[in-house]
């Protein structure tokens, strides 16, 4: 007979930083053979989307806040159990500003509404990424015509999507001007 081992402080897999208000996050315990688990949300039962006494269970808040998760499970098998209880913070995705069309050749400031200080990623064609460590504005350079994305990752704010930027090639400068090349002041 093999009895499964159940741990009375096991870790809990899952999203640490900020979660943003509906967005779908999971969570999950070991698995256990054996083992029943259940899982709640203190003050927003509501956020448990499902988990049918699985080791998974899939959370969406639809209110920003600070929320206790709590997970529990019982061996039938050698009558032990435990619980555990974390800490989420919900809150609304910032949104990136700055345009989202250019030309190429462009530099351009992106920056935060509202401001956070984050961590900047820009990719672009041909493999181009440019990042901008831990601030709350981003300077891109778009060197070639394409499709770029900014992207934004930081542990005190939700991702929010990624920003869409379309490069078009630069306009060509005039052939040639036509007409007499030098000016007289009072003549046509």
């Amino acid at each position: 007979i093999k009895i499964p081992v159940v741990e009375s402080n096991p870790v809990i897999s899952g999203p640490t930083s900020p979660i943003c208000i509906n967005t779908q996050v999971q969570y999950s315990l070991p698995l256990w053979p054996g083992v029943q688990y259940h899982w709640g949300v203190l003050g927003d039962p509501g956020a448990v989307i499902s988990y049918h006494e699985s080791n998974v269970v899939t959370l969406e808040f639809t209110a920003p806040g600070t929320y206790t998760v709590h997970a529990w499970w019982e061996s039938r098998t050698n009558l032990c159990g435990g619980d555990k209880k974390f800490t989420v913070v919900v809150g609304y995705p910032p949104t990136i500003i700055g345009p989202s069309s250019l030309c190429a050749g462009a530099i351009q400031t992106y920056n935060l509404s509202p401001s956070y200080s984050v961590d900047w990623t820009l990719n672009g064609p041909g493999g181009y990424i440019l990042s901008g460590p831990g601030t709350p504005t981003f300077n891109g350079i778009f060197p070639a015509p394409g499709s770029y994305t900014l992207t934004i990752s930081g542990t005190s704010v939700c991702q929010p999507s990624p920003f869409m930027i379309h490069v078009e090639p630069s306009p060509l400068p005039p052939d040639a001007s036509t007409g007499p090349t030098k000016l007289c002041y009072g003549q046509p």
